[in-house]
């Protein structure tokens, strides 16, 4: 049987890691107009620098018990944030029904948004006493799944359903957490 925090982990990462279906998604778009090896190595590019979000998070947990003892509830408010965060995100596409920029800036804007979403990620799963040897390829195989998908799936619509899906999954996760 799987441990509770195996669980609740792959959960937040899963919801996590669906910002990166629109991110993947642009690029299939870009890849159109530029040629689809300099795209694949941009994707590539973006999972290492979530990489290090993902790390630096994590050390930064490492430091809070020292300052604040605080940082499970902490981590849950922020994760909760984020969340919510998601969520609106998902109501203002919907209701200005807009266009992503699939130029360089719209990459590179939500490549940051991501990665700062990572760096909850990170953070989250350290002060939650995830262990990283565990959190760490649980995140990465999450975001790489979602890249994936993003990159395969054309419909809009379809994403957005699965990162609504993948919002739920991260509340259960958030839930599973409280019920340990």
């Amino acid at each position: 049987m799987l441990p509770i925090n195996f669980i609740s982990a792959v959960c937040i990462s899963i919801g996590i890691a669906s910002d990166n279906l629109m991110l993947s998604a642009m690029s299939q778009n870009c890849a159109a107009k530029v040629k689809l090896r300099e795209t694949l190595l941009l994707l590539f590019i973006l999972l290492n620098i979530q990489m290090q979000a993902f790390m630096y998070g994590s050390k930064l947990a490492k430091l809070l018990p020292n300052l604040i003892g605080m940082e499970k509830w902490i981590a849950v408010a922020i994760l909760l944030a984020t969340v919510l965060r998601m969520h609106q995100d998902l109501k203002v596409a919907k209701k200005e029904n807009n266009n992503i920029q699939f130029g360089l800036n719209g990459f590179l804007g939500i490549a940051l948004a991501t990665s700062i979403y990572v760096f909850v990620l990170g953070f989250s799963l350290n002060a939650l006493q995830i262990h990283y040897d565990m959190a760490y390829p649980i995140s990465m195989i999450a975001l790489g799944i979602m890249l994936t998908i993003g990159w395969y799936t054309k419909n809009t619509k379809m994403l957005s359903l699965i990162k609504k899906a993948s919002l739920i999954i991260m509340i259960i996760g958030i839930i599973i957490f409280f019920i340990q």
